[in-house]
């Protein structure tokens, strides 16, 4: 018996550009082509090495050219270039090889030598025209995505590779002729004790196999980083595979999960093709093989279920219309698309729960987007827009609609959604399936947010040590005063209007205070009138306040001086040397007097908790001010000053700044009433950005429900009713979140404590109902 031996069959198209173009727009000058067969029966395609290939090339074209030095820079695919990387030849050598050498044709190769190319044009390094599932997993541990991919090469063969992260870790290739050889071999596996037999792929060596230079050994169960992850495919054949049909076991196991996740990839071939065959699948475990859902159809009375369309957010853009219409339009060219948004969705809701036995999608062609931004997002569904459970992957996008068979699940809310970051598109969606006039149920959250309010108070105690400032407080109006004495001046307050009153005596303080005291300052204008007959002269000025007390306390640093408006508003102050002062008989002068109180304690924090009177002064603070003059007689006249009401960040203020409702923000703060300085933490539901934010005074963090989600898990892992983020404490600040044992460690509050050198506060915040609509958006 004779047997054939696989051999090494390639049509050479040898094209040289023997000058280069100055413009790359530009023809080159000289073309050189030449167009052979090369056949090597001492090696099959797994065995030709690229420098073999280019040794012998470099030979024939010596022969028939004279150009013994050429040296191989890129080849042809239809009308697209690929450019050789020195450091990838091999690769693309393999690529080459895989892609054109079946033992029943031979297929054009177009070599192109030095020295220069057609185009600068890239190819992807494996070009295929239909991928059957893309499986992937986020691995905390690295923040590196897992994925096996597994699709339809362009010639007809299945692919499976392997991607740790951005890199090429493994690909597999196989012809349909050793998927029937394989088949053939499992199905003798099987008996009546055998529900299906298996075969691994990553460590089976196929005849068109190759791995990357850069090989990270995905069949061993740690990199480079330490982490324990790996990923696994097999072929398996169930009592269910009709001939020529067979199932791909994807498993992707990664750090941060206990046990793997499985998708069930069906298959199916002729004598010269690999084809799709339905859905891939998620298993819960591998003894779900047998039972797996891997109808093709739906049923033929499904009718199309209509839906209210609802998105993560909406692209800008007039040729997309973000309709329910739009979405029934099979063209698929104005549906509907998001920004590049944190797990982006779409989700349909229906007005009863009815039954979905398929979904029809189809990509939205338009420029800029494609299947790209719909291959590998979700179908979920819902009960209750909370928890949510996905039923299939969406692999194997086209531009043509493509049909995904649910097993029969009645729900009301069902979404199409992406993990991680990124843009969503999808020009048609249809639901098919049974109708339903039922009301939707209601179904119960868990405990009712009453038993959580309880819980919070029965664990939390709320307490507020030290003082609170009062930023509600209306302004004191402050009186007007006529002046007294026996001299001849007479010191006139000039307006009459209440505002200005109220404002007439601008206070002020140091910004650092020494050996625990610092100065309040206070100055306010006076009109002085020399209503005598004679010259007269200022020779002292005394300023005096009234303490709480009903004591006269003098003041320091009393000076006079003059003010002039400046162009942005307010006055600006020259003070003079001495408070001598000479006014002619009649004369009258727009002054200012200015005197200081030494206060104890601290001044405020800020330019707004500085111009003002210290809280340890009474309000209103009455200030006299005294005229001695050259006739040795007195005039004193006595204005008052009140505070503004304090400037300070509140709830609804916060609200405000942040675009929120009210209602969705726990606000907690905490004073110091010697700086006049807050500080708060607010934990409030973002709806557009879809987190739920934590802020305090400057230092914001988001978490996504997943995120939270986290927390509950390490929580109950761990067994901790209170976990503290630590992203926000410092020394001053500690928020913690509060879960509940009770209800599988359900995340319901936050607990806030902060002090500063004057209070400390404990606050505990109710957020089970925010947590609960973060869930729904």
């Amino acid at each position: 018996m004779t047997t054939s031996k696989a051999i090494t069959k390639l049509r050479i198209h040898y094209r040289s550009l023997y000058s280069n173009p100055n413009n790359r727009n530009q023809e080159p000058q000289e073309v050189t082509s030449l167009r052979f067969n090369y056949i090597n029966v001492a090696k099959s395609p797994a065995e030709l090495t690229f420098g073999e290939l280019k040794q012998e090339l470099k030979k024939e074209l010596a022969t028939r050219l004279g150009r013994p030095n050429a040296d191989f820079v890129s080849y042809l695919t239809g009308q697209d270039e690929v450019e050789i990387d020195a450091e990838c030849d091999q690769l693309v050598l393999n690529q080459v090889l895989q892609s054109n050498t079946l033992n029943e044709r031979l297929d054009d190769i177009i070599m192109v030598y030095e020295p220069k190319l057609l185009s600068r044009k890239l190819l992807p390094t494996l070009d295929i025209n239909e991928p059957l599932a893309l499986f992937e997993k986020a691995d905390t541990g690295d923040n590196t995505k897992r994925s096996i991919q597994v699709g339809l090469q362009q010639y007809g063969k299945l692919f499976l590779r392997v991607l740790n992260g951005g890199t090429v870790s493994r690909l597999v290739l196989y012809s349909p002729s050793q998927l029937s050889s394989i088949f053939t071999q499992l199905k003798k596996q099987l008996s009546s004790e055998v529900e299906h037999a298996s075969l691994p792929i990553l460590t089976h060596t196929s005849l068109d196999e190759y791995h990357a230079n850069f090989d990270c050994k995905v069949a061993s169960s740690k990199t480079f980083s330490g982490l324990d992850w790996y990923a696994d495919a097999k072929f398996v054949l169930t009592k269910k595979n009709e001939a020529n049909t067979m199932n791909i076991l994807l498993s992707i196991k990664v750090s941060n999960e206990e046990t793997p996740a499985l998708l069930l990839v069906p298959l199916k071939w002729t004598e010269f093709r690999v084809l799709r065959k339905g859905a891939a699948v998620e298993i819960a475990n591998v003894d779900a093989i047998s039972t797996a859902f891997v109808e093709v159809e739906p049923p033929k009375d499904a009718v199309a279920l209509p839906y209210k369309l609802r998105q993560s957010s909406k692209y800008s853009s007039d040729s997309i219309a973000h309709t329910y219409e739009a979405l029934q339009d099979e063209k698929g060219e104005n549906g509907a698309a998001t920004n590049n948004d944190n797990k982006p969705y779409f989700q349909a809701t229906f007005d009863h729960p009815h039954t979905v036995c398929a979904c029809v999608v189809k990509p939205l062609l338009q420029s800029g987007w494609g299947a790209e931004y719909l291959t590998g997002a979700y179908l979920l569904y819902s009960h209750d827009e909370i928890e949510w459970k996905k039923v299939l992957q969406l692999n194997g996008i086209t531009d043509n609609s493509t049909t995904f068979v649910v097993p029969n699940i009645a729900a009301p809310y069902w979404r199409i959604r992406k993990e991680g970051q990124g843009y969503l598109s999808i020009g048609h969606l249809k639901f098919l399936g049974v109708p339903s006039e039922d009301p939707i149920p209601q179904v119960p959250a868990g405990k009712p947010l009453d038993y959580y309010k309880t819980l919070l108070s029965n664990t939390v105690t709320n307490s507020k040590e030290g003082g609170e400032l009062n930023t509600g407080a209306p302004r004191l109006n402050c009186q007007k005063y006529q002046d007294c004495g026996e001299s001849s001046f007479n010191l006139l307050v000039a307006e009459d209007d209440q505002n200005t009153l109220n404002n007439l005596v601008e206070a002020t303080q140091d910004s650092w205070e020494r050996d625990g005291k610092f100065n309040n300052y206070f100055k306010f204008p006076l009109t002085v009138l020399n209503k005598g007959s004679d010259m007269l002269s200022f020779v002292k000025i005394e300023m005096a306040y009234k303490n709480a007390s009903g004591e006269w306390v003098p003041m320091q640093n009393v000076k006079l001086g003059a003010r002039y408006p400046r162009w942005s508003g307010g006055f600006d102050y020259s003070f003079f040397d001495s408070p001598v002062m000479n006014f002619k008989a009649g004369a009258a002068d727009n002054l200012v007097f200015c005197g200081s109180i030494e206060v104890v304690g601290k001044p405020g924090i800020d330019f707004n908790a500085r111009n003002r009177a210290h809280h340890s002064l009474p309000q209103p603070l009455v200030i006299r001010t005294t005229v001695h003059d050259s006739d040795n007689k007195t005039r004193e006249i006595f204005v008052e000053q009140t505070n503004k009401p304090l400037y300070l960040t509140d709830v609804k203020e916060f609200a405000s700044n942040n675009s929120v409702d009210v209602s969705k923000v726990r606000f907690v703060t905490c004073d110091d009433v010697d700086t006049l300085d807050r500080t708060y933490v607010a934990v409030y539901l973002h709806e557009k950005d879809r987190v739920l934010y934590v802020k305090s005074s400057g230092t914001s963090y988001a978490y996504t429900f997943d995120d939270l989600q986290s927390f509950v898990s390490d929580a109950k892992k761990n067994a901790k009713e209170e976990v503290e983020l630590t992203d926000i404490g410092s020394d001053n600040r500690h928020v913690y979140f509060r879960f509940d044992p009770a209800s599988e460690y359900k995340l319901y509050a936050a607990r806030v404590v902060m002090k500063s050198a004057t209070t400390k506060v404990e606050e505990g915040l109710l957020i089970k109902d925010l947590v609960d609509e973060l869930a729904k958006l």
